[in-house]
């Protein structure tokens, strides 16, 4: 995978879900229509994209805005791309404790790396609450080699996201997700279980 590509996937899981700023009493139906022709990166990561209604805990709205999205712009999304629209709807239907519809969407999903495909492993592993195949999926992640382009696509992500990234990537939260493991995925995912 060219380190561009690989840049790309990284920025995408690696930013993942951020935990919710919740306002009490949020109108969903308040958002507005999103720019369905706004490119991936806008979409997926930028104001004009599904973050903000999902950040008000609007899941429903934002797993809608993912759908569309998918559906109007599928000829022009590369694989990458739609694997990870296809993510962050997984991650969205397990907020909102769908595992089985969730466990369906990351299963679309094609993994960059190895280390990603263990990440993926697990997560799934935790929808279906299955704790052996959880910790075999954390030893794989942990064990995990980096790309060989890992390195620069690290400088790369650093240089537009401000933000350093060390390998093997998702490995707290796939931490988060074994001890946290008789909670729901979004206490799991954010560690809020665990104490401070």
């Amino acid at each position: 995978m060219r380190p561009a590509l690989f840049a790309i996937g990284l920025l995408a899981l690696f930013i993942g879900i951020p935990p919710v700023k919740a306002s009490a009493g949020q109108n969903c139906d308040s958002f507005r229509s999103l720019d369905m022709a706004a490119s991936f990166s806008d979409f997926d990561q930028g104001e004009r994209g599904w973050r903000e209604s999902f950040d008000a805990a609007c899941y429903s709205v934002a797993l809608r805005d993912i759908d569309n999205y998918i559906k109007l712009n599928h000829s022009r999304l590369s694989e990458s791309e739609l694997s990870i629209l296809n993510w962050h709807a997984g991650q969205i239907l397990a907020y909102q404790e769908n595992y089985a519809d969730a466990v369906i969407r990351f299963q679309q999903t094609v993994s960059a790396s190895e280390a990603d495909e263990y990440y993926k492993q697990a997560t799934i592993s935790f929808l279906r609450r299955d704790h052996a195949a959880l910790i075999k999926s954390l030893h794989g992640l942990e064990t995990s080699k980096p790309p060989i382009d890992f390195q620069e696509a690290a400088r790369a992500y650093e240089q537009e996201s401000g933000r350093k990234i060390t390998w093997p990537p998702n490995l707290s939260i796939v931490q988060h997700l074994v001890e946290c493991f008789n909670e729901n995925y979004r206490k799991a995912y954010e560690g809020s279980c665990r104490p401070n």
